[in-house]
């Protein structure tokens, strides 16, 4: 396997997610069959597995979570996180269902290998809705897909941010980043809408993360033409307003075209932007160095 991306001879991979464990790194991601039906690509994909000590070589393992026969997620997972509790290792996840619109799904391990799916529904379920201000107007916003949960409480609270819709908004411009929080990981309620720019249709696969006093926001957004765009917006607050800088849409300085990315840091502490090559691989990953007025831009390692 090449040092320089993550690619399956037999699965497509996209939408990558991690946690740390120690000195090694694993990777979450969607996958589906190279031989599959490729109609089925985006509703019957599997969570994928694989294990590094550098972010540079990948081992592939078996798979980490799967739809389950006569349960409400039957369908196809989605893009969710990982984050470490008390008693375990803890996965939010995109559930997809037959028999309704599936929801947001838990799973714990002890091992980071051997998960299993917490309860017989979805922690929030689709459709549903939840009211939180944006500028001081209150918005009605509907979860779509793809929690990041932030890996530390604060102030005794687990906080997600999810690609959602502003209800009311008009077709093309829906795309909002609800912030929810709660106590145990089931139970959420509405906290905020972190970011509304009101250019997206979605705001896909974000994350959060801070460095030097300011905090960062991660997200792929889909334009009202179906264009699929990388974007680092800002806050002074963990949970907002997040807002674009001059800087914010993201390119690579050697790869022409990407979506969809992670920031971890490697083992000497640096932020690692790690991105995706459409569903075809994941790429060797980009050192992000930091401005003095908080900007970001990419090297390669």
């Amino acid at each position: 396997m090449s040092s320089d991306m993550y690619r399956l001879e037999d699965k497509y991979v996209w939408d990558f997610w991690y946690a740390r464990k120690g000195d090694e790194y694993h990777a979450y991601y969607l996958q589906y069959p190279r031989e599959g039906d490729p109609e089925h690509i985006h509703s019957r994909q599997s969570v994928g597995h694989a294990i590094s000590r550098d972010l540079l070589h990948w081992d592939e393992q078996p798979a980490a979570l799967q739809p389950l026969p006569e349960t409400w997620n039957d369908k196809g997972i989605a893009t969710g996180s990982v984050i470490f509790k008390d008693d375990g290792w803890y996965m939010l996840f995109t559930g997809n269902s037959n028999r309704d619109e599936g929801g947001i799904g838990l799973a714990l391990s002890q091992d980071l290998m051997n998960w299993s799916k917490v309860g017989d529904a979805p922690v929030i379920p689709k459709p549903c809705s939840f009211t939180a201000k944006w500028d001081g107007e209150a918005i009605v916003a509907s979860p779509l897909a793809d929690p990041f949960v932030y890996p530390e409480m604060i102030d005794g609270w687990h906080y997600m941010v999810i690609n959602s819709h502003a209800v009311q908004a008009p077709e093309g411009s829906r795309g909002c980043q609800l912030m929810l929080r709660s106590r145990n990981l089931t139970d959420w309620e509405a906290h905020t809408i972190a970011a509304y720019p009101k250019r997206f249709e979605r705001m896909e696969t974000s994350q959060i993360w801070t460095h030097d006093g300011r905090w960062y926001m991660y997200f792929g957004g889909v334009t009202s033409d179906n264009t699929f765009e990388n974007w680092i917006y800002v806050a002074d607050r963990f949970d907002g307003p997040y807002e674009a800088k001059p800087w914010s849409r993201i390119t690579l300085p050697d790869v022409s075209y990407f979506y969809i990315a992670k920031v971890i840091q490697d083992v000497n502490g640096e932020d690692i932007f790690l991105a995706n090559s459409a569903i075809e691989s994941l790429l060797r990953g980009y050192r992000i160095v930091y401005g003095e007025e908080g900007s970001i831009t990419l090297e390669g390692r």
